[in-house]
């Protein structure tokens, strides 16, 4: 999941976001630039926590704010989960 499905889930969270906004700028600008990381990119919890931000962003532009609220814990919590350990 961790190679592949990170980067997946938050470009389809851009992808919602350019379809709502009609700016595809971030879409393009994370299709370019995780592979160009490379392996740095899917072995850092930094990548979980990103797709965690731009689905908090998308759910926002949804108007869904339970939803907005859930996934910024989930950032937090997986940022401190290395400081905790």
């Amino acid at each position: 999941m961790e190679a592949l499905g990170y980067p997946a889930l938050g470009l389809w969270a851009l992808a919602r976001i350019a379809k709502r906004t009609g700016s595809w700028w971030g879409a393009g600008t994370w299709f370019v630039l995780v592979p160009l990381l490379g392996p740095v990119s899917y072995t850092r919890l930094d990548l979980v926590v990103a797709v965690a931000i731009v689905w908090m962003i998308e759910r926002a532009l949804a108007g869904k704010w339970l939803h907005v609220g859930v996934l910024i814990g989930v950032g937090a919590a997986i940022k401190l989960v290395p400081a905790v350990l």
